[in-house]
């Protein structure tokens, strides 16, 4: 009987130590603002999609861009000019494919969709033929990632 119950004392004390962990685990992600790890990118002309017009496609992006930063506080700073915006707000940087570095800084209202607007609205004057890179970052993580190509 001795040998039994310490047995089950045994397996009692690893489900205790599972389920503490498991509880654990579930309270800090909870807490933890969560910033996603993985990037999200858009090829060709929108998430894969075709559109009749530029502004659809531009619309297509301000919606991804929703997704992918929601509601996170920006203030000034950039990814170019090498200012600080790593407590947590959002960096943008676009460059051209024929022009090297473009520019960048941090949104002051995510909804302006200052550097989606400016980015593709240039690759729209020159046809497409230059390409356009730009990225988001929010703690040293990429959150976003767009790529226009050549269509």
């Amino acid at each position: 009987m001795s040998s039994s119950s310490s047995s089950w004392n045994r397996y009692s004390h690893q489900q205790v130590t599972i389920v503490m962990v498991v509880v654990v685990a579930a309270v800090l992600s909870v807490m933890s603002p969560g910033v996603p790890t993985t990037s999200a990118a858009v090829t060709g002309i929108c998430n894969g999609e075709s559109f009749p017009d530029d502004d659809a496609r531009i619309s297509c992006s301000f919606a991804l861009l929703d997704l992918l930063i929601g509601d996170t506080p920006v203030k000034k700073g950039g990814w170019y000019n090498s200012q600080d915006c790593s407590d947590g707000s959002i960096l943008y940087g676009f460059r051209f494919a024929d022009e090297g570095d473009g520019s960048g800084g941090c949104l002051h209202e995510v909804k302006n969709y200052i550097a989606y607007r400016d980015c593709y609205h240039r690759m729209g004057a020159q046809g497409w033929s230059a390409g356009c890179y730009m990225r988001f970052e929010t703690h040293g993580f990429i959150i976003g990632e767009l790529v226009g190509l050549s269509n």
